[in-house]
């Protein structure tokens, strides 16, 4: 433990704690305490004369900065789609039509669908027309993507389709 009042240097009149009945002797009797592993969250400890609490002890006060470590919660792996394949268009047009069917047979009376039904059905229709992806880490990031597409549009300079690809990302 470390006593807070006693590392820091400060005027007399701002360290003692305590005014004995006579109102001449000033003590400091009063402290803060913390533990050594958290000594360097301790800014500054101080006694506060001018605090009005009714007793002959005076307002201790100590600068405290605290950090929160919040609990990471156990992660559900997910298997995710291989988005790459949206890149050819007979693979986006079935993708598109799995999700048009399924939003088709969900029941005509539900006008607002909550959020998860949604999401179960994107990500079925998605699972279903692409497949999982083999593994995530190692897919490519945008920027990799695009200069991908760069260098089939520089292959082959004359294909307006491969230039639009790359010129829209």
């Amino acid at each position: 433990m470390v006593i807070g009042g006693t590392i820091f240097s400060h005027k007399d009149s701002h360290k003692g704690t305590w005014i004995s009945p006579d109102g001449n002797t000033i003590n400091q009797i009063d402290h803060i305490r913390i533990k050594k592993k958290f000594r360097s969250a301790l800014f500054d400890t101080r006694a506060f004369r001018d605090a009005d609490c009714d007793s002959d002890h005076m307002l201790v006060v100590g600068k405290v900065r605290v950090k929160s470590k919040s609990k990471r919660l156990a992660s559900i792996k997910t298997i995710k789609p291989n988005i790459e394949k949206l890149e050819e268009t007979d693979v986006r047009n079935t993708y598109a039509i799995n999700v048009k069917n399924r939003f088709g047979l969900l029941e005509e009376e539900e006008i607002t669908l909550d959020w998860e039904t949604i999401k179960s059905v994107v990500t079925e229709a998605a699972m279903e027309s692409l497949g999982p992806c083999i593994n995530a880490r190692k897919s490519r990031s945008a920027a990799e993507r695009r200069k991908h597409r760069g260098i089939k549009w520089i292959g082959d300079r004359a294909n307006i389709d491969k230039r639009k690809r790359f010129k829209s990302v």
